[in-house]
C-alpha cells in the first residue's frame, strides 16, 4: 500500500511537470507586443543665422509659435517616412521635403501648417492603419520690428540669467544708424560690448557688418503657454594677439 502511494505520488508530480511544460510550448510570443504607432511631431523653430558656420557646424533650434516677418520659419517634420507634404495657410503642397524653411514679406497673423507624411501601414499589428499621419501647429507671424519698433513685442526688460554674468537684465531697445547699416540692441549692463562712437553702449543686431567687440548672432522670442520669455546668443571678441571670440547665451522673462 506504501509503494502505492508513492508511486501515485510520482506519477502526479511527472504530470504535472508534463502539462507545465506543454502549456509553456503551447505560449507563441506576440509580436505586436513591442510595436506602436510611430508618435512623431513637427517643430516650427527660428535658428541661428548669420554666424552659424562659427558654431562648427552646431544645429541649435529654438521652438516657437510666433516669428516676426523677416524671419527665417524652419519647420522640422520627424525621421523615418517615406514621403513628406507641407501646407502653410492656403500654400498646399509648399514643400515635400522632410524639412523646409519659409520667409515672409508681411505680418501674415496666424497661420496653420500642416504636414501630411506617410510611411509602411503597419496593418500586421494595426489592422486600420493607412501609413498616412497628419501633424498639424500653428504660427502667428507678427510684424517686423523694422517697422514697428516702439510696439515690438522683443523690446523692453528682460530679467533672467546670463552664462557670462550670471543673473542679470537685459534691455532691449533699438538704434538704427543710417550711414553705418547697422541696427544695435541696447544692455543694461556696462561690459566690453561697446563700440567707441555714437552707438556707445548699444551692441549690434545679428552681425548686419559691423566691427564691434559683441556681436548678436542671435534672438529669439518664444511664447510657450503666453509667458514671455527670451533667448539671445552673443559673442564677446577677447583681447589682442588672438582676438578670440567667447560665446554667451542670455535667457530671460519678461521683467
Amino acid at each position: 500500500m506504501k509503494k502505492l502511494s508513492v508511486l501515485l505520488i510520482l506519477c502526479t508530480v511527472s504530470l504535472f511537470f508534463l502539462q507545465n511544460c506543454k502549456d509553456k510550448d503551447s505560449v507563441k510570443p506576440n509580436p505586436c507586443a513591442d510595436k506602436q504607432i510611430p508618435l512623431g511631431d513637427i517643430i516650427l523653430a527660428e535658428k541661428p543665422g548669420l554666424f552659424a558656420d562659427w558654431y562648427k557646424g552646431e544645429k541649435e533650434f529654438f521652438e516657437v509659435d510666433k516669428i516676426n516677418d523677416y524671419l527665417t520659419l524652419h519647420m522640422i517634420g520627424p525621421p523615418g517616412y517615406k514621403s513628406y507634404r507641407w501646407s502653410i495657410g492656403s500654400m498646399i503642397d509648399y514643400s515635400t521635403k522632410q524639412n523646409a524653411v519659409i520667409n515672409f514679406d508681411k505680418p501674415e497673423g496666424l497661420l496653420k501648417v500642416r504636414l501630411i507624411a506617410t510611411r509602411t501601414p503597419m496593418t500586421d499589428c494595426f489592422p486600420n492603419d493607412d501609413g498616412v499621419d497628419t501633424f498639424v501647429k500653428s504660427i502667428d507671424v507678427i510684424k517686423n520690428w523694422n517697422g514697428n519698433q516702439a510696439n515690438s513685442p522683443i523690446t523692453g526688460t528682460w530679467k533672467g540669467n546670463s552664462t557670462q554674468f550670471g543673473d542679470t537684465l537685459y534691455e532691449v531697445s533699438f538704434y538704427y544708424d543710417t550711414i553705418k547699416k547697422a541696427t544695435y540692441i541696447k544692455n543694461l549692463l556696462r561690459t566690453n560690448c561697446f563700440d567707441d562712437d555714437i552707438s556707445l553702449g548699444y551692441i549690434v543686431w545679428a552681425g548686419q557688418g559691423r566691427k564691434t567687440d559683441c556681436v548678436f548672432d542671435f534672438i529669439a522670442q518664444t511664447f510657450v503657454d503666453n509667458k514671455d520669455s527670451i533667448v539671445i546668443d552673443y559673442r564677446v571678441e577677447g583681447p589682442s594677439p588672438q582676438y578670440l571670440w567667447t560665446r554667451y547665451r542670455f535667457t530671460g522673462k519678461r521683467n
